[in-house]
């Protein structure tokens, strides 16, 4: 604690410990690390094989520019997405929030046709039942699969795509999406495997739930464990520590969309966090969206409704040589 006395016209303050005037400290708004991406407003329509001017700005998690962010960051388009939500039943599971433990990871089946075809996955999303602690390390990797079930209690350990990673606080219940940082090209063919996983620095007893479906197989496996087990990412095999089966499937929302070509497909060197350059889209595409993303789950999405129109048969704009009169 202190008081203020006057310090030769202007107010200090002076602390029990000793008595002198301090000047009146000002502070400063600094910005903290990136969260998202964001895009200048992009006119629509464009057109198609003809370059349009696009501006990233690297924000945090209160919308201040992050200056000191240099990028780059990678670049692509797609249409869509088109939403698939895989299983209607009610029920309420821990898993994969199960955050009564330090430590817990899932791995689950979905199959080929639950999903309706191929194409780039760029977001899962979970009905949230009731909502878990912070998720430290939240982890969702992907890979594809000729398993429909599991029939020993085995962790996969090899072939996973990481797609999304952060601290994660989910502060409501309902649907939840997590926008990946890398889409993930799933064949239409193959099952799909999700892995969820979290590594927190404690536990004080609350758990989570979602939403889940009973299925006829075990299209699950489970574990939650203290620190002493170490990372989730790590464990393997049918130990370290051993998972569970279960015929709980968590219902899960899948954005899909067709890849549309773009260039450039990697953006410049951001300066004071802002990136502008020319964009292309050299094809039409209706109901196109256009994605940055660092590789570190921080994206931005703008949606560029109508782009690209056909370019005009005949160009609108000449080029004549030489001097006009």
């Amino acid at each position: 604690m202190g008081e203020q006395r006057d310090c030769g016209g202007s107010t200090g303050i002076v602390s029990w410990e000793g008595l002198e005037c301090m000047e009146p400290r000002v502070l400063l708004s600094t910005a903290g690390p990136v969260s998202h991406f964001q895009w200048d407003t992009i006119s629509s329509p464009q057109t198609a094989d003809v370059p349009f001017t696009a501006t990233i700005t690297a924000k945090d998690a209160e919308d201040n520019t992050v200056t000191g962010f240099t990028g780059p960051v990678s670049l692509s388009g797609q249409v869509g997405p088109r939403s698939v939500t895989i299983g209607a039943g009610t029920g309420k599971w821990d898993y994969p929030l199960h955050t009564s433990y330090h430590d817990a990871r899932t791995q689950m089946i979905y199959e080929a046709g639950e999903l309706g075809g191929g194409g780039p996955i760029t977001s899962l999303a979970l009905n949230v039942t009731t909502v878990p602690q912070v998720l430290y390390n939240w982890t969702i990797r992907i890979k594809h699969t000729a398993l429909s079930a599991f029939t020993t209690n085995t962790w996969e350990s090899t072939g996973w795509t990481t797609v999304y990673q952060s601290k994660q606080i989910i502060s409501s219940t309902g649907w939840t999406t997590f926008v990946f940082s890398t889409p993930f090209d799933y064949d239409g063919v193959s099952n799909l495997m999700v892995d969820l996983s979290f590594r927190n620095s404690y536990s004080n007893g609350g758990s989570g739930s979602v939403q889940a479906t009973l299925t006829s197989q075990n299209r699950s496996l489970t574990c939650s464990a203290g620190p002493e087990q170490g990372d989730p990412l790590a464990w393997s095999g049918t130990s370290s520590p051993a998972p569970s089966a279960s015929t709980y499937l968590p219902n899960i929302r899948l954005n899909l969309g067709t890849p549309v070509a773009m260039t450039p497909t990697v953006s410049g060197s951001f300066v004071n966090g802002i990136w502008t350059g020319q964009v292309t889209v050299p094809q039409r595409a209706t109901g196109m969206y256009l994605n940055a993303a660092d590789g570190s789950s921080h994206v931005g999405t703008w949606s560029l409704r109508g782009a690209a129109r056909p370019a005009p048969a005949t160009p609108s704009m000449s080029h004549t040589s030489g001097t006009s009169a």
